[in-house]
């Protein structure tokens, strides 16, 4: 993903007023994304956040996982926090909303 299209859709606020989480498949990202040396992954992430959007990257990235230590802290970490999920389907998903929903 481009750095002029995460501008596009961090300004657009594309889903309505008041969405504070965007998802995007996986799939859609670049290989570089999941490649933490590139520097792509917090781009992206940092753009989100200074436009006060959640980001959710939904899909199977156990390929990325298997060959990267970093990556799998980096998920690990932020799965723990607010800002960026990285979940595998959109149930998934659903169930971190209903659990960031109860908590308040």
């Amino acid at each position: 993903m481009p750095a002029r299209a995460t501008r596009t859709i961090c300004s657009a606020r594309p889903f309505g007023e008041g969405a504070d989480l965007i998802a995007i498949p996986a799939v859609r990202l670049s290989p570089d994304f999941f490649r933490l040396a590139s520097g792509l992954a917090g781009r992206i992430t940092q753009r989100f956040v200074n436009y006060r959007l959640r980001l959710a990257v939904i899909g199977d990235i156990s390929a990325q996982l298997a060959l990267s230590g970093p990556l799998r802290d980096f998920v690990r970490e932020a799965n723990g926090g607010d800002s960026l999920w990285l979940v595998g389907t959109i149930e998934d998903l659903n169930e971190r909303l209903k659990g960031a929903a109860a908590r308040g």
